[in-house]
């Protein structure tokens, strides 16, 4: 057994082999101090224990028995002068101007301790939130722990603070952080007497934790887990205990709107027909008044991965929705009707939130309440719109006061279930309560006066009416004749016929007319109001000499009736949905998350297109145009248009981008009307990307289409429709929702109506490149073909894309970014720049701090984009296209002032006309070069402007960061690639 000695001497030894000191005593007090000083501040710091909570650690509890601290703003006036002396010799303070090298805002401090004296501090590790760095701002000494660890049999080692802590959060206990390897080898005695397990998602540091153990190491356990630890494999959740889920993530305010505004969309469009029939739920005016939507099955394809992490497993599809407001109308729970046999979902909360039929609360002194939507859905088809809807005894105790407050006087309650609770539960609030069974009869309009309660509260209840002394016997209606042309209907029974309008909409209000015997009677009344019924009812009886009991009866089977016509004449068309993504398998998206994790991502799809997908060097060009395509996940996607010198030209980069792109992403048109997009799905075109074959094809109406697709996002326009039944027309006006990503290619230029929204990539046409091509193409025609690994190149490409949703990016560096100028192409050229940023910070998104759903980008995704950027810039500069600068250059270089295209082959050989005329009537355009009239077989001489001067060639200004320590404070986040992307110098 370890004495106590033993571990203090441990503990010592720690300090003097990480210091080199022999004064560890006091350093050991010093750190102990600070870091309760740390943990005071930390418990008033609102923005790390938020940061934390978004991490996943939202147990206090696991804070305070990590002994988590902040290193800034720690009252210092406690430490002593030998304190600063032992602070100074570690580089950690200034004994003179008494300040501390500790921390800064936005970090947490996590002490370190040998576990066998788990009550002094020996060192800190430093956690930066904003990008999720840690490391020692100590030298390296002890773990981070609890101080319960000296008696626990089992010590899990994780390799990274936050995965240590969720394991803590969830239960796991032992848990250590090591964070250097290097203070694992003054502890292999104490852990030699204990099961010691390794856990975590990168396999090279769980290796260096092994070696670093020795004997140790070679017998501990090693479990993979992986930052959402509820994806880790299950051997490994067994292993440490926690059963392979999460905590439960709560919900947000957010996702509820959104999930609420969808499915009010989805049920405006038409996916709940089916389920409202099945349901019973007939009243169009009640699913307006209680706001309901409908979710469809495959409903959590319109949210994001974090939204369907946090509802899984609560939000089941192809249900109704009914939304609880709370009292400034924000929906703050869901109630889910399945369309099935299934049992409805009262609340997605542990209790009730909210109050659902709000609004009627506020508009009536006397309410129905009830339990079900399907009672809430039958009342209000009988013309009672005063129903709330109480789920259980809870939800009465959070509302009873609040409908209190919103004047309810007198309830009527009418649930299924606990009745007589909820009843007491309302009459405590203050509430006049009448219970009511199926024997009571709810009329709205009559008036029943209750002891206490006004007869304006009372007018929603009556007693039933007294029972015919003879019963009367309705007749069945029968449907005669239904005219779909003429929107009429003719029903029978008996001797009493009743000929009806059948609306195309959800109109109730609809003209009858009612004969007998030679008699008839006129009327427009509304058939879901009980009152109107009556009355028509009982001036149709003395008309026609009936039974007004009975042709009410009849008006109420008219009314099911005709909703049931309306529903098959004129329900809308199912929506068309888009295709369905195809299906990976668990094998598929475990390789797609793989090479999503490579820090050379983006090389490595370079090289598959240049190696497997024949477009051969332009690696610049490569870059840009694939991320371009990424882009089309954001708000803001980068266009472009690859440009060639000859028209017809078949592109490579158009094909090889076309062909890796998933087909349920991808929109590749060839030929276009002007109504093409107008007439799109409303969500079909969002987050696509449009492949337009050939820019020539563009019209003026679609250039005008994509402009404003670009700028506004959609597209709105009016639509004229006539009904193929009924012959009416009508006016409706869609809109066509973006983002989308256009990619395009063409011969010359591109069209000036879209050129200020692309970005032109000229093809390289230089004799080396074309060698290369040359070369490529001989190489495949000598060799046997492998279609199937082009297969497998473009599947892999394609999953890759799969696995890279839409988010949203923030770049925090963004006010840093200088070298543009006031102009509007400069304006442009921002716009790129962040966009391409945005894409190379999405195309590693796995590999980037997400924080709040939001991707966070990093130095190299600047230094890429920038890099871009800055070779866009030279290639455009002088305003004046490659083709032209080339040919401008040779000529001036021959010295030569008068030229034919002869001349010209002599000078650029290897050049085609297509080339060479680009380049001519470029200059002769901008009055560089004369152009001579030659008639039929003369040659055409060009002749130089004497005195016009080269383009000057002034350098262009390049796009940096501000400071260099704001680029060195970046570059914490990884390593960075050489580039010559250059940051101004710090002077302050």
């Amino acid at each position: 057994m370890t004495t106590h000695d033993e571990v203090a001497a441990a503990s010592e030894s720690v300090v003097v082999d990480s210091v080199g000191k022999t004064t560890t005593t006091s350093t050991g007090d010093v750190f102990t101090r600070l870091a309760a000083f740390g943990a005071a501040a930390f418990a008033t710091d609102a923005p790390m224990q938020d940061y934390l909570r978004s991490a996943g650690i939202a147990d206090p509890a696991i804070w305070s028995a990590f002994r988590l601290g902040v290193g800034h703003g720690l009252p210092l006036d406690g430490l002593t002068e030998h304190d600063w002396t032992a602070l100074a010799g570690l580089g950690l303070g200034s004994a003179t101007r008494r300040t501390l090298r500790l921390g800064m805002p936005g970090t947490i401090l996590m002490p370190t301790f040998h576990p066998g004296e788990p009550e002094k501090v020996v060192g800190f590790i430093r956690l930066t939130a904003s990008w999720d760095l840690h490391r020692f701002a100590t030298p390296p000494a002890g773990l981070a722990c609890t101080a319960d660890i000296i008696n626990a049999p089992r010590v899990v080692i994780a390799d990274v603070p936050l995965l240590g802590l969720r394991l803590a959060n969830l239960g796991v206990g032992g848990v250590a952080v090591v964070e250097d390897p290097a203070v694992l080898p003054p502890l292999v005695e104490w852990l030699s007497t204990r099961e010691v397990v390794i856990a975590g998602f990168r396999t090279a540091s769980r290796a260096a934790i092994r070696a670093a153990l020795g004997e140790v190491g070679a017998r501990a356990i090693d479990v993979v887990m992986l930052p959402e630890i509820g994806r880790s494999p299950a051997a490994s959740m067994r292993v440490l205990g926690i059963g392979g889920d999460e905590a439960p993530e709560p919900i947000s305010l957010h996702v509820l709107r959104d999930i609420h505004r969808y499915s009010v969309v989805r049920l405006g469009a038409g996916d709940a027909a089916r389920a409202l029939r099945t349901l019973g739920i007939e009243d169009a005016r009640f699913v307006e008044a209680f706001k309901i939507g409908f979710l469809p099955a495959d409903f959590d394809r319109a949210l994001s991965c974090d939204q369907r992490r946090m509802v899984k497993g609560r939000i089941t599809g192809d249900a109704l929705v009914v939304p609880a407001f709370d009292s400034e109308g924000v929906v703050v729970d869901l109630m889910l009707v399945p369309a099935t046999d299934a049992p409805a979902v009262p609340s997605l909360h542990d209790e009730p939130r909210g109050l659902i039929g709000a609004a009627v609360t506020t508009a009536y002194d006397s309410v129905i309440v009830v339990d079900a939507v399907q009672d809430a859905a039958d009342l209000s088809a009988e013309g009672h719109r005063q129903v709330v809807l109480l789920r259980g005894v809870r939800d009465a105790e959070a509302n009873a006061a609040r409908m209190v407050a919103n004047g309810v006087r007198h309830a009527v309650v009418r649930s299924q279930h606990d009745a007589e609770e909820i009843s007491a539960v309302l009459r405590a609030a203050g509430i006049e309560v009448t219970a009511s069974g199926e024997r009571h009869v709810i009329r709205a309009g009559s008036v029943l006066t209750f002891p206490g309660v006004s007869a304006a509260a009372a007018s929603v209840a009556i007693e039933p009416p007294a029972a015919p002394s003879t019963p009367v016997i309705i007749p069945d209606l029968v449907l005669v004749e239904h005219n779909q042309r003429t929107e009429q209907a003719t029903f029978t029974a008996d001797d009493i016929s009743y000929e009806v309008e059948v609306p195309w909409d959800e109109r109730t209000r609809i003209a009858v007319r009612i004969k007998r015997g030679g008699h008839e009677h006129p009327d427009r009344l509304d058939l879901a109001e009980d009152a109107q019924r009556r009355r028509c009812a009982s001036s149709a009886a003395l008309r026609v000499n009936a039974s007004p009991v009975v042709i009410e009866a009849h008006l109420v089977q008219l009314h099911h009736a005709v909703r049931d016509l309306a529903d098959q004449v004129a329900a809308p068309p199912p929506s068309r949905r888009p295709a369905s993504p195809t299906a990976m398998s668990d094998v598929e998206r475990a390789e797609a998350m793989e090479l999503a994790k490579q820090p050379d991502l983006l090389d490595r799809v370079l090289a598959d297109l240049g190696g497997s997908l024949g477009w051969v060097g332009e690696d610049s060009a490569k870059r840009l145009t694939f991320l371009a395509a990424i882009s089309r996940n954001l708000d803001e996607p980068v266009w472009v248009a690859l440009t060639a010198s000859g028209h017809g030209e078949r592109c490579p980069g158009l094909a090889a981008i076309a062909a890796i792109t998933p087909p349920e992403d991808r929109v590749h048109v060839s030929k276009l009307s002007d109504g093409t997009f107008y007439y799109a799905d409303p969500a079909g075109l969002r987050h696509k990307l449009v492949i337009i074959d050939d820019a020539s094809a563009i019209s003026t109406g679609v250039g005008t289409a994509l402009r404003v697709l670009k700028r506004r996002g959609a597209l709105s326009a009016p639509r004229v429709e006539r009904d193929p039944v009924r012959g009416d027309v009508r006016t409706t006006f869609i809109e066509v929702h973006g983002p989308v990503a256009v990619l395009t290619a063409t011969g010359g230029t591109v069209d000036p109506q879209l050129q200020p929204h692309v970005v032109e990539i000229a093809a390289d046409e230089s004799p080396e490149h074309v060698a290369r091509v040359y070369a490529e193409r001989h190489r495949r025609l000598a060799q046997p073909s492998d279609q199937g690994e082009v297969e497998r190149v473009i599947k892999r490409l394609q999953n890759l894309q799969r696995v890279i949703g839409p988010r949203r990016v923030t770049i925090p560096f963004a006010e840093g970014i200088e070298g543009f100028g006031a102009s509007a192409r400069d304006r442009r050229e921002h716009e790129t720049l962040a966009s391409l940023i945005a894409a190379h910070a999405l195309l590693h998104q796995h590999q980037r701090q997400v924080i709040a759903g939001s991707v966070t980008a990093t130095v190299d995704d600047f230094i890429v984009a920038a890099t871009l950027m800055n070779e866009r810039r030279a290639i455009d500069h002088g305003g004046i296209g490659w083709h032209a600068q080339r040919l401008l250059t040779a000529v001036s270089s021959a010295g030569i002032a008068d030229f034919s295209m002869e001349d010209l082959n002599r000078l650029l050989p290897g050049w085609t006309r297509h080339a060479f005329r680009a380049g001519i009537d470029e200059l002769v355009a901008l009055d560089y070069v004369a152009s001579s009239r030659a008639g039929r077989g003369a040659v055409r001489i060009y002749s130089m402007y004497h005195g016009r001067a080269l383009p000057a060639t002034a350098p262009v200004s390049c796009i940096s960061l501000r400071s260099t320590r704001q680029l060195v404070k970046l570059a914490e986040v990884g390593d960075t690639v050489k580039t010559n992307v250059t940051a101004e110098r710090d002077v302050g």
